[in-house]
This record gives structure tokens, C-alpha cells and sequence, in this order.
């Protein structure tokens, strides 16, 4: 045990030491990077939490029944829902960061054309969030997958908190201010158009610096030059001839259903997504129609969210200086089990019991 947790300690100053052999202009680069994937997921969230608020007034205006609210509520998740597979397997053969902003855009553009869809008729608004679910669907993937290429494996997980603390910020921002926009057109068209932005510092930005500096092959952090950089940017690592091979056989997924933690993970991300888009969709609704709260005082349904955006910035600096070997499992071809808590190679207990 002793032996394990020296090993540890020295992984850990490795990859303290890559660090700080990254060159200023790469850790510049890198930082651009973190926040521009930080804002695309703020945008994310904010942009599918504009309905619930929107929808009040629309109703209003447009004469929809609880049965045509329920619908244009789910609309994005049937999009969603049918691009999360899809995204990811994309994601690994699309560059990431231009599959994000492609993403961006689209997703922008469909918050922009909500209005006018809504004013058609009820399918052709269906179909333009349906839209908007698919592009949004791609966001996370392509994320994971840019961050896996560029970020080293010592600050991974530090990225990784911000970018989704960053979502919790948007989904907050998303709710406090589409109460107090007195036309609910605008709520759709203010925060398309703030996508519309980022689109363009992202396609600025990465233009310049090839937007990903550093890449990760397996528990090496390795740099690049900014003309590597530039390369990574515009063509996908191809994958390993092990990973080709468990993409083949599938045995991946196997491993993956088979394993404790990953299916308590899943469990609690089901659980934790059906509050949360159960609250965030309805409790406006509910506090309307119900308690007979004014829209402008709707922003109140935002403060559950800003608890969740606060613990999760207050995560950023503790997360990054997790040792990911201690806290992650083995999926791979190495039969050595990894537990959650620093149990590596240990029982439950961490004590090398099995």
C-alpha cells in the first residue's frame, strides 16, 4: 500500500512538472480554449431554459392549452435525445472545437427563429426546437472530446468543473433576466444573439492560436508547437488500433454495463436530470398559474440553480488538483480495478481487501 501511494505522489509531481513546462504561449492558448468550451456550455444551458419563462406569455398570446405547453416544453428533449449517441462517435471524427462551433451555430439560430416558428403553427415550432436539441446535443461531446486532446491529464479535471460550473452560471443567468424582458420574442432573440457572438470570438480565436496547445496520450502530458496546435485543430487524433478494436467488438460497452460505478453514475445523472428539467420546466408554470405569481417575479425560480452554480465554481480549485488515477476506474484492457476515493487496486475499503 505504502508502494501505491508513493507511486501516486510521484504521478502527481509529474504531471505538476509537465505543467510547468508548458511555454506562456501554449498555457495562453490552452486557458482561451477552457473558456471559450466554458461559455459554449453557459450558453447551452441558458438557451433551453428560456421556454420555461417564454412559454407563460406565449400562452397568452397564442392560445395554447396545458396538453400544446406540455409539447413545446419536450420539443428540445426529443432533438436532445436523438443526437446523444450520434455526438459522440462524431466527436471522434469531426475536429472538436470546429464541431462546437458548428454546433453554436446552429443552436443559435434556431433560439433566434423560435418566434417566428411559434407564429407559423405549432409543428413548424416543434420541429425548430427539435432543431435546436440535436445541435445542443453536440456540445458536451465535443467538449469532452477537445478537452481530452488538449487539456493535460493533471488539469483535466479542473477544466472540466469550470466548464460545467459554467453551465450552472448560464442556466442561472437564463433565469433571472428572460423575466424582466418585457417582450418574450426577445428573450429568444437577446441570448441567440449573444451565440452568435461567441460564434464569432470562437472562429476569431481559434483562427489565430489553433485554439488547443497540448495534447494527452495516455498518462504522458506532452506539448506541442503552435503549428502541432494548428494541426489538432484541423484533424482528429485517429484513434488507437486497441480502440478500433474494442469499437469493433463492442467489448467497451460491455465493460463499461458491467462496472459498478459506471451504472451508479448513470442512476444519479438520471436522477439528478429528471429534478432538474422536471423544476426548471415547470416551476414557472406551476408558480403562475397556480399561486398566481407575476412573470416579472418568476425570477425566484432561479435560486435552486444559483445554489448548484455556486458549489459548482467552489469545486474548480479543489477538482483541479485531484489525482484522476485515484478518483477514476479502469475500462480498458488492464484487468486492475480502480475504485472511487483512491481505492486503486484496493477493496471498497481502500484497505486491499477484495
Amino acid at each position: 500500500m505504502e508502494l501505491a501511494e508513493d507511486q501516486g505522489a510521484a504521478d502527481q509531481r509529474q504531471d505538476r512538472i509537465a505543467i510547468h513546462e508548458i511555454p506562456r504561449a501554449v498555457t495562453v492558448t490552452l486557458i482561451t480554449s477552457i473558456l471559450l468550451c466554458g461559455g459554449a456550455n453557459a450558453l447551452n444551458q441558458a438557451d433551453r431554459n428560456i421556454m420555461p419563462i417564454a412559454v407563460i406569455p406565449m400562452a397568452a398570446e397564442l392560445n395554447y392549452t396545458t396538453w400544446q405547453r406540455g409539447w413545446v416544453l419536450s420539443s428540445f428533449a426529443y432533438g436532445y435525445i436523438v443526437s446523444q449517441l450520434p455526438s459522440g462517435y462524431i466527436a471522434t471524427r469531426v475536429p472538436p472545437l470546429k464541431l462546437l462551433l458548428g454546433a453554436v451555430l446552429l443552436w443559435s439560430v434556431s433560439t433566434i427563429a423560435t418566434p417566428f416558428a411559434a407564429r407559423i403553427n405549432l409543428t413548424t415550432l416543434f420541429g425548430c426546437r427539435a432543431i435546436m436539441g440535436v445541435a445542443e446535443g453536440l456540445c458536451l461531446p465535443a467538449i469532452f472530446q477537445h478537452f481530452a486532446n488538449t487539456v493535460p491529464e493533471a488539469r483535466r479535471s479542473g477544466a472540466f468543473a469550470f466548464m460545467i460550473a459554467c453551465g450552472a452560471v448560464g442556466q442561472l443567468i437564463a433565469l433571472l433576466f428572460c423575466p424582466l424582458i418585457e417582450t418574450w420574442s426577445w428573450m429568444f432573440t437577446s441570448f441567440g444573439a449573444a451565440g452568435l457572438l461567441w460564434c464569432i470570438a470562437c472562429a476569431t480565436l481559434s483562427g489565430r492560436s489553433g485554439a488547443g496547445a497540448v495534447e494527452t496520450e495516455g498518462t504522458d502530458s506532452q506539448t506541442r508547437t503552435d503549428s502541432d496546435a494548428h494541426a489538432l485543430m484541423s484533424e482528429p487524433s485517429p484513434p488507437t488500433e486497441a480502440a478500433k478494436g474494442a469499437l469493433a467488438t463492442c467489448s467497451i460497452f460491455r465493460r463499461l454495463l458491467s462496472t459498478g460505478a459506471v451504472n451508479a453514475i448513470v442512476v444519479a445523472h438520471f436522477a439528478q436530470n429528471w429534478t432538474n428539467y422536471t423544476i426548471s420546466a415547470w416551476l414557472p408554470t406551476y408558480l403562475h398559474d397556480a399561486l398566481g405569481v407575476p412573470t416579472k417575479q418568476l425570477w425566484m425560480t432561479a435560486l435552486p440553480f444559483a445554489v448548484n452554480a455556486l458549489a459548482g465554481v467552489r469545486r474548480v480549485h479543489p477538482c483541479g488538483h485531484l489525482n484522476p488515477r485515484d478518483v477514476c476506474f479502469s475500462v480498458g484492457g488492464d484487468e486492475r480495478e480502480e475504485g472511487v476515493g483512491g481505492a486503486r487496486g484496493r477493496g471498497e475499503d481502500g484497505s486491499g481487501q477484495r
